[in-house]
């Protein structure tokens, strides 16, 4: 529960000083973009701190690559 508090701090501390910036100047489509990123990412982090197993995107990730070098 410890290490959830403090990716929860980490993740306050980036939001304040990355994406509230990008915020401000007007960049709205960045600003989605890397607000959806950390969402899921501290999701998972979430996830693995309560011991959860997390599916690997190994294998979509490895089915998309093939999908364009085939």
């Amino acid at each position: 529960m410890g290490r959830i508090i403090i990716y929860l701090l980490l993740y306050l501390f980036i939001i304040f000083y990355d994406l509230v910036p990008i915020k401000k100047n007007g960049y709205n489509k960045l600003f989605a973009f890397n607000l959806i990123t950390m969402c899921v990412a501290f999701i998972i982090v979430v996830l693995v701190g309560f011991n959860l197993k997390v599916p690997s995107p190994a294998n979509f990730i490895e089915d998309i690559v093939n999908l364009f070098i085939k």
